[in-house]
């Protein structure tokens, strides 16, 4: 797919969509370390990936991928055919707002490393890429490590308590095996501590930026995993972190390091 977005420098990282099969291998090893840790050597791949743009964090001094999300920019019903969050949630609420959605999925960064400029850096290109390509709202699956909802029960009460969308708004249930935990705990104490505990990085920064998730939760066995649908509108985002988020972008365009192809190239 075509996504508009020129490439960012922020020292010693550079951000940019590539196509180039040597990355694209790298980023499906990265996640595959990522969301099967302990299962050796591998790669993460499925077919949305075909249909998605890669962006690529990378670090200059030794050209290696420390950061990767793969992007999809979503515009009307018949853009979900290879949407991932479709396959899960009827997303007719969400494509029924103004503008174009953002698709992101296999966040993900290299476990050794630890500066926050790259998470800082994914989330400046993402905004570029969203600002560029007329979307009004990021969306995506956060997931929850082990298929039990009651491993998650501190997260989930507190998400039921203050973080679930608007009925119009948000996704309809399509999953063949759902956790209504918005239904099921709401009213109950949230203990804070333990909560934010439980709470997944990904999901922590959409909160952050004003986010909000479906009033339900995917069982997905085979992975693990639960998730929730989230869903971060641009206009709701905090001015000063749209700001911060705009300079780091325009400081300037970055050409591929050697060897990597861009997007479209």
């Amino acid at each position: 797919m075509q996504v508009v977005f020129n490439p960012i420098v922020s020292e010693p990282y550079w951000a940019g969509l590539s196509n180039d099969p040597a990355m694209i291998d790298a980023a499906q090893a990265l996640r595959w370390r990522s969301f099967h840790p302990g299962m050796g050597e591998g790669r993460d791949y499925d077919d949305t990936d075909h249909y998605c743009a890669h962006l690529m964090i990378i670090d200059q001094r030794t050209q290696t991928l420390v950061g990767y999300t793969r992007v999809m920019v979503l515009r009307s019903d018949d853009s979900l055919a290879h949407s991932y969050s479709a396959q899960f949630y009827d997303l007719a609420p969400v494509m029924a707002q103004p503008g174009a959605a953002l698709e992101l999925g296999r966040f993900c960064l290299d476990a050794n490393c630890h500066d926050p400029k790259v998470v800082k850096l994914i989330w400046a290109a993402l905004l570029a890429i969203s600002d560029a390509n007329g979307v009004a709202r990021m969306i995506g699956c956060s997931s929850f490590k082990g298929s039990d909802p009651l491993l998650h029960t501190a997260a989930l009460t507190l998400l039921a308590n203050g973080n679930v969308g608007t009925e119009g708004h948000r996704p309809n249930p399509r999953a063949p095996e759902i956790y209504t935990f918005a239904e099921e705990l709401i009213g109950r104490p949230v203990d804070e501590l333990q909560a934010r505990r439980q709470i997944p990085p990904l999901l922590r920064s959409y909160l952050q930026m004003n986010g909000w998730v479906s009033d339900h939760a995917v069982v997905d066995h085979a992975l693990d995993t639960i998730h929730v649908f989230t869903n971060v509108e641009l206009a709701g985002v905090q001015p000063a972190r749209l700001h911060g988020l705009r300079q780091l972008a325009a400081r300037g365009q970055g050409a591929a390091p050697a060897g990597v192809a861009l997007e479209g190239a």
